[in-house]
């Protein structure tokens, strides 16, 4: 054999890598299950059409790769190219929704034609809707299956999955009976979200939350038109530029709920009539079902709350909505129905039966027996007035009668002697008596015991909402303080209101606190209950000039001057905040500076206020002396608020120069949020200049001679132009 013929060690190695190559695909065509994951294009088979809507078609069909049926929605042929990214977008905003009731996306993708599909899980059930209109034909299958307990279950898993998509700020926009599926075994599933929405400026945490970012959907819903369904669509969704918020599923929800109530919409006719009555809020509001039944009234009112025409009418979140049936279901009164003493009482009774089925009985027997024992009692003492009657007549009759006589005073004893069984007898009722009422006040004291229990339930969300109040006062008040000071007043007002008798007494003195705040000094005075300090300024500050609810020029030294004379440790705090929304609310800003040279003269108690010197044409501040230091307050934190903030008692003078040269003052971080263009610091006690790195306005800086090192001079940015001056 020639030598230059033989295969190389390379040859043999290539051919016995291709022998092995081929007995491995051999093996894999002997198994179908692997080879069946290889063939993608054909995976979905056996399809059959369950559904059409407006849109798409759902199809049943058989998924090869995991061996079981699964739903498949397909865009409908006359359906233009243009719509397919919409219909993605909607698979892909159902599919990141993980929640036990919305419905589940498998998978997404192109046929071999590159039309759109998406499949989901395949339920066996009805639609609510199906199931509202089997109940509304009285079909006793349904009749006997839904009860209206049942239906309410079925309502709270639906605001389950709405308050869970809510929390991603996903809303749905088209939720209605058709949209909600439920299962043979009770699984309720909230379905079609293709007009669903992504709202606010989420932080996303992974790429799932990444995917709902508005820029990304949002353009679902943007077509210009009327997008949902009339009768549970919001009035702000027939407007074209209405806004889309989540109290537009909490109208669709109250919607929902009055069908599953009166098993019919809200609102019927002509698409042009439902749009109209939508808007004006004129719906079909029934008190009873098809089959006569009468709604109960607590559910009619959280309807027609949900239903309100306005959005701030409406329950604000549907945690609240939720609660509300959440509290028919325990057998408690609704927030909506206003419920007065006696539907309280007749709950309480429904919630007790036993208990109060047994205090009745024992009170029922209480009053028979007394009744015949006095019955009885009275027979007995007639008889025996009787008895003695007749022996007073015998008496005085003649001798030979006198065995007659013998004979009815012989009756007449044994008639006394009934009458003391008898009285024994009323002895022994009385102590019954006594015993049944005991047990009546008792079961009257548990229902007083639920009734405080309650109140302190009560008390305890005031303490919370008091939180709430102290962030606006004491925190807030710095960055929005005609906002935060009216929300505080309202969310007051709206507790009092509703629970009065639970409110406790800091909220009467938080309010008058805020009217101090305003310059409201009648309304502080008129609050049944102050803190200290506050009364005694109040009263002082009652008779002082007032022009547009405010104080006059004039009269704001005056205001200061009498504040000093009362010992209230938190003024400085106060006058912090009163020169806030002095700011906010003043339109002149030259009398507003008086009030700005006031407070800093409260602040630093030593310093000279004439050396205050403020042109409002140049927005210039000239401000020296000795013993200037403070020009700021810090916030006071709210409990639980990590936030901290400096507000500069010039804010609102919107300086754009400031000579702060000749003066104590050290501290640059107090004015490091002003919007200045030039800053004079020269002759002043500043050495640290890092905080000019959070001016971005600043222009022009001047300062001494050899007043900084230079290489603290160097680090100051090279925008900001430095003066030198003696």
């Amino acid at each position: 054999m020639n030598p230059d013929l033989q295969p190389s060690e390379d040859d043999l190695l290539h051919s016995l890598f291709e022998e092995s190559f081929e007995e491995e695909s051999e093996v894999l065509k002997e198994n179908p299950f692997f080879h069946s994951l290889l063939e993608d294009e054909k995976r979905y088979t056996d399809y059959c059409l369950i559904a059409t809507g407006g849109m798409k078609n759902i199809f049943k069909v058989f998924d090869k790769k995991t061996g079981r049926h699964v739903a498949l929605a397909r865009l409908r042929d006359e359906i233009p190219v243009e719509i397919y990214e919409n219909f993605l977008l909607e698979a892909r905003l159902t599919s990141l929704l993980e929640h036990p009731n919305i419905i589940s996306v498998h998978d997404i993708g192109l046929n071999s034609k590159d039309e759109p599909y998406f499949t989901m899980e395949l339920k066996v059930g009805d639609s609510l809707k199906d199931i509202i209109q089997s109940l509304h034909n009285q079909q006793s299958e349904y009749v006997q299956k839904f009860s209206l307990h049942d239906l309410l279950n079925i309502f709270i898993k639906i605001c389950d999955a709405v308050a869970y998509a809510h929390s991603k700020s996903v809303i749905h926009l088209d939720l209605k009976p058709g949209n909600i599926q439920i299962g043979t075994y009770g699984e309720v599933l909230v379905c079609d979200w293709g007009l669903g929405k992504v709202i606010g400026n989420t932080v996303f945490n992974n790429y799932e939350d990444l995917m709902l970012n508005p820029d990304f959907l949002n353009d679902i819903t943007l077509t210009g038109q009327i997008k949902g369904t009339l009768g549970f669509m919001a009035p702000e969704q027939t407007e074209k530029n209405g806004d889309k918020s989540p109290l537009c599923d909490i109208y669709s929800l109250g919607a929902i709920l009055h069908s599953i109530l009166t098993y019919q919409p809200p609102l019927s006719g002509s698409k042009e009539e439902m749009i109209e009555r939508t808007r004006q809020g004129d719906l079909d509001l029934a008190v009873q079902n098809s089959s006569q039944t009468k709604i109960p009234h607590s559910l009619i009112a959280v309807s027609e709350k949900a239903l309100s025409l306005e959005p701030k009418d409406r329950y604000q979140s549907v945690h609240e909505l939720k609660q509300e049936i959440d509290q028919y279901l325990k057998g408690f009164s609704t927030k909506a129905e206003n419920a007065g003493p006696a539907k309280e009482l007749q709950l309480f009774i429904k919630r007790h039966k036993i208990t109060c089925s047994l205090a009745f009985c024992f009170i029922f027997i209480v009053i028979t027996g007394t009744s015949l024992f006095i019955k009885n009692l009275n027979k007995s003492i007639y008889s025996e007035l009787q008895a003695r009657e007749i022996a007073e007549r015998a008496s005085q009759e003649s001798r030979e009668a006198q065995a007659i006589a013998e004979r009815e005073s012989s009756r007449s004893q044994e008639a006394l002697s009934l009458a003391e069984r008898a009285n024994e007898r009323s002895v022994e009722s009385m102590k019954l008596f006594e015993a049944q009422k005991e047990k009546a006040e008792k079961a009257i004291s548990l229902y007083e015991a639920e009734k405080n229990q309650r109140n302190s339930y009560l008390k305890d969300a005031s303490r919370r909402f008091m939180i709430h109040i102290y962030k606006l006062t004491d925190f807030d008040v710095y960055v929005y303080p005609v906002q935060s000071l009216n929300l505080a007043l309202k969310t007051i007002k709206q507790t009092e209101d509703s629970h009065k008798e639970a409110t406790p007494e800091v909220f009467t003195q938080q309010k008058s606190y805020i009217y101090l705040i305003q310059q409201k000094f009648q309304l502080a005075s008129q609050a049944s209950s102050q803190f200290g300090g506050v009364k005694e300024i109040v009263e002082l500050s009652l008779d002082l000039p007032m022009k547009n609810e405010l104080l006059r020029p004039e009269a704001i030294p005056e205001f200061f001057k009498r504040a000093k004379t009362v010992p209230y440790g938190h003024f400085r705090n106060v006058s912090g905040k009163m020169v806030s929304y002095d700011g906010a609310v003043r339109k002149n800003i030259e009398d507003h500076s008086i009030f700005v040279r006031e407070t800093i003269l409260h602040h630093n108690h030593r310093w000279n206020s004439e050396n205050f010197h403020f042109d409002k044409t140049k927005k210039h501040l000239k401000i020296h002396g000795d013993n200037l230091i403070n020009l700021g307050v810090h916030s006071h934190l709210a409990r639980g608020v990590d936030s901290k903030i400096f507000f500069s008692f010039l804010t609102y003078l919107k300086l754009k120069s400031l000579d702060l040269s000749q003066s104590d003052f050290f501290d640059l971080q107090q004015i490091q949020n002003l919007e200045l263009t030039q800053l004079n610091i020269s002759n002043t006690l500043v050495t640290n200049l890092s905080p000019l790195d959070e001016m971005p306005h600043l222009q022009e800086l001047i300062v001494n001679y050899d007043q900084f090192p230079p290489q603290s001079l160097q680090q100051i940015p090279s925008k900001i132009k430095i003066t030198y001056t003696k």
